[in-house]
């Protein structure tokens, strides 16, 4: 993706050099515009040595032959502008479609049918000001192609505590991956993480799932315009927390399998897509509330199987499309076939886990807490596919191959 990144005059300007790294790293093309201001906090050279394919200043804006006017030529090449941090002065100036420097200019250029994000930092005083609150109020209901991003709460550059303060990049560069102006009016339903299974107050069962590829759905099926629902275990991933602010998007967190079975029940019937990549504790205890003595730890604990989600969708299935996973520590074709049949989904994903903790495979983890796996892929004419992927990677061809 290209990207202008806006470089306003707030203390938080030098966080954009990590910002900048960040989107290099994953693979974006980015062109940095700074205010007179920013240039007092922040260096043009800092950024072209971080990467950035160029660095625009007021001014250069005419100091290319008379075809090249900068905010026009910037407005053309983006694919999306983002204004980080966004101080209130060029709030102001937005609202008010006064374009005195480059980046203004370059605001009131950028087509409509791009995305704009904004990224706030100021004093508490500064954001919550009516005169303040009034410009963002008049910028996104008049600019639907605008999102201006919730600040934060934390330690302000004046040593306050309060709102105001800019969120942290990993937030920013996972609304910047996510964000689109396509809107499908269609619903995506995600379970993702490891449930828990508690014995007693202090013990419990559960696996050492990640939750990440359903992070990366997440991010795909958003960026492609769907509103997205994710059910994730209590500690999966604290990178679904960044999409918490996204505004097709919502989060809910659970513990046990039961929890997360009553939550995909309540939500099942809205959804058009269900991927269930959580790993799912199938069993559960007779949990007690005190906490187990030695003396009363026999050779065998009490247990009995935990709700069947995937086979209660696979049920209550009527326009869905569902998407099923299965984790074994020996997958083969003729397992996965076996799997299809109990439980026929429109795509069933296998993959080989190993939490590498037995003796004869110690250090030998697979599928749990690493990024890279072999995948089998079954649909519902009886095909197979394999494929070694990333977690990214495969959110990606899922995504792409599953849609409305």
């Amino acid at each position: 993706m290209k990207i202008v990144l806006g470089v306003c005059g707030s203390i938080a300007a030098y966080k954009t050099y990590d910002l900048l790294r960040s989107l290099i790293k994953n693979g974006h093309q980015v062109r940095v515009v700074l205010t007179q201001k920013a240039q007092s906090l922040v260096h043009a050279q800092m950024f072209r040595y971080l990467g950035a394919d160029d660095v625009w200043c007021d001014q250069r804006e005419w100091q290319g032959n008379e075809h090249e006017i900068g905010h026009i030529q910037l407005a053309r090449w983006a694919d999306q502008l983002v204004l980080c941090p966004l101080t209130a002065n060029t709030m102001g100036l937005m609202a008010h479609g006064l374009s005195p420097n480059l980046l203004t200019s370059l605001f009131l250029a950028f087509e409509r049918y791009k995305p704009i994000l904004a990224f706030k930092a100021m004093n508490t005083q500064m954001l919550t000001n009516p005169l303040v609150q009034e410009n963002e109020e008049k910028l996104t209901s008049l600019l639907p192609n605008l999102f201006i991003h919730p600040s934060s709460f934390g330690k302000l550059a004046c040593q306050e505590q309060g709102q105001g303060k800019l969120p942290t990049i990993e937030e920013i560069v996972a609304l910047i991956e996510s964000t689109s102006l396509t809107r499908k009016n269609k619903r995506i339903l995600i379970t993702t993480g490891a449930t828990i299974a508690p014995l007693d107050p202090v013990r419990y069962l559960t696996n050492p799932s990640s939750g990440m590829t359903g992070f990366y759905l997440a991010k795909d099926y958003l960026k492609m315009g769907f509103q997205v629902t994710v059910i994730a275990g209590k500690n999966a991933t604290t990178e679904l927390n960044n999409l918490i602010n996204h505004p097709h998007f919502k989060l809910t967190r659970v513990v046990s399998t039961e929890d997360m079975y009553q939550e995909v029940l309540q939500e099942f019937p809205h959804c058009d897509i269900y991927l269930s990549p959580a790993a799912i504790s199938d069993i559960s205890f007779k949990s007690s509330t005190q906490k187990m003595k030695k003396n009363q730890i026999k050779s065998s604990l009490a247990i009995e199987a935990a709700p069947d989600i995937l086979a209660s969708v696979l049920k209550l299935k009527h326009h869905q499309i569902i998407i099923g996973f299965a984790a074994e520590t020996d997958l083969t074709e003729e397992q996965l076939m076996t799997k299809w049949r109990n439980k026929p989904c429109d795509l069933l994903v296998g993959t080989r886990v190993d939490n590498g903790l037995i003796k004869e495979n110690e250090n030998e983890t697979q599928g749990f807490g690493t990024d890279q796996a072999n995948y089998l892929f079954l649909n519902k004419k009886g095909e197979y596919k394999s494929m070694a992927l990333n977690k990214g990677e495969l959110a990606g061809v899922i995504a792409s191959e599953v849609q409305l």
